[in-house]
């Protein structure tokens, strides 16, 4: 039995980068990039007016205040989408909305609020504006030849929208890995199925599913298998396809758990069978022609936990992430807790924030089949192997899973 920090190790030094794909750029949010994407124009391609008002000669307007306020011909009215050829003379304003190129002549641009309408073809100056005031100047965004995303970037909602200021609709990126996500056992029924005698409805196919989705990788589900050797296997031959795989339970060691002997008939070479880890001990892991191959343990909070530390970090990196791992902190423990040595605990525990310090507490009985447990925490304390008891008021190392406002 191998350690927690042992297995992490080896599932990231096994795990491929996949490979590279061209996509469109809205379906490329939260992937890496895969090229530079260089920019052959200059964003703004116009100077244009920052808000709706009044291009001006900012000279004109020197000294508009009160009784003194300034009074300028209106020439036209210039929408957003049009441009005109026409100049902006001494004591002259065109009318502009927002995003329209400034019209020849003008320098500025007085917001409609400092105005006030005279007539149809004349506005009083509030204030004086000074040259430069409220334009948006051609290039000041991008400039040409300016590298907008660059390789190992993350596709971000911005980016996307940098892609389409410079007119390009497609990007390479780093492929997301398709996850085979498989159920097992002669219990188990889906979500809406009504119950009968002896059975549960399965929550650990929703979960990785939805941990899976979380990484931004995309699940392909084989559904429920059966505690058949002839069943598992038929199941697990529908994902060899896909560039991972995870089952949930059928891993351990009891007369009807056969998930680990058909992966070894399919061609597995496991790298790790047993972890020193609290919840999620019976955690299998290998690879399978190069492809990352996770064994999870059935009870629904051992495998969500088990996802969070093996399968997630795994994917992240299939996808070219950098970071792979959630922030941890230093939290001061708000009660006693206590374990035995052989094996590093994972606790589900309720994280806040006061000032500067972070607090922690568990979430409760910490029972592996105790799913609500899971809920109620946004964070799990890392209680080392080797560690019998840490006491009220001492700080502990808290892993965030559920805090993103410190991510």
């Amino acid at each position: 039995m191998i350690t927690f920090e042992e297995a992490r190790k080896i599932v990231l030094d096994s795990v491929p980068t996949l490979d590279i794909v061209e996509k469109p750029i809205l379906d490329a949010l939260g992937s890496i990039a895969a090229e530079n994407a260089v920019s052959t124009e200059q964003i703004p391609p116009f100077d244009n007016s920052a808000m709706d008002g009044y291009a001006v000669r900012a000279e004109d307007t020197r000294g508009s205040a009160g009784e003194k306020s300034v009074e300028l011909r209106v020439l036209m009215d210039l929408p957003a989408g049009r441009h005109t050829d026409r100049s902006v003379g001494r004591g002259e304003a065109i009318r502009i909305m927002t995003g329209a190129p400034m019209p020849p002549g003008a320098d500025a641009v007085v917001q409609v609020e400092l105005t006030e309408k005279v007539s149809d073809n004349c506005v009083r100056i509030l204030e004086p504006h000074d040259k430069g005031d409220n334009i948006r100047f051609a290039g000041e965004d991008i400039a040409v030849g300016q590298d907008v995303i660059r390789t190992g970037e993350e596709i971000t909602p911005a980016k996307i929208g940098l892609l389409a200021s410079i007119g390009r609709p497609r990007i390479k990126v780093i492929r997301r890995p398709v996850v085979a996500i498989l159920a097992t056992g002669d219990e188990l029924l889906e979500a809406g199925e009504p119950l009968a005698p002896g059975k549960i409805r399965s929550s650990n196919s929703y979960t990785m599913i939805s941990q899976t989705r979380m990484c931004g990788a995309e699940p392909l589900y084989l559904g429920i298998a059966r505690d058949t050797i002839d069943d598992v296997r038929s199941h697990l031959q529908k994902g060899l396809s896909a560039d991972v795989i995870v089952s949930s339970a059928g891993v351990s060691v009891g007369d009807y758990d056969f998930v680990k002997t058909s992966l070894e008939e399919l061609g597995v070479r496991f790298m790790f069978t047993r972890v020193a880890i609290r919840p999620g001990m019976p955690t299998v892991f290998g690879l399978l022609r190069g492809k990352p191959v996770f064994g999870l343990p059935g009870n629904p909070v051992s495998s969500m936990v088990i996802f969070e530390q093996f399968v997630r970090p795994a994917l992240l990196m299939m996808m070219g992430k950098r970071r792979l791992f959630r922030p941890e902190v230093d939290a001061i423990l708000e009660e006693d807790i206590k374990k035995k040595p052989e094996r590093a605990h994972l606790l589900r525990a309720a994280v806040r924030k006061e000032g500067s310090e972070y607090y922690v507490t568990t979430t409760g009985p910490q029972g592996s089949g105790i799913l609500l447990s899971m809920d109620l925490a946004n964070g799990l304390i890392l209680f080392p192997r080797g560690e019998t008891l840490r006491k009220k008021g001492e700080r502990v190392k808290v892993q965030l899973i559920n805090m993103p406002e410190v991510e």
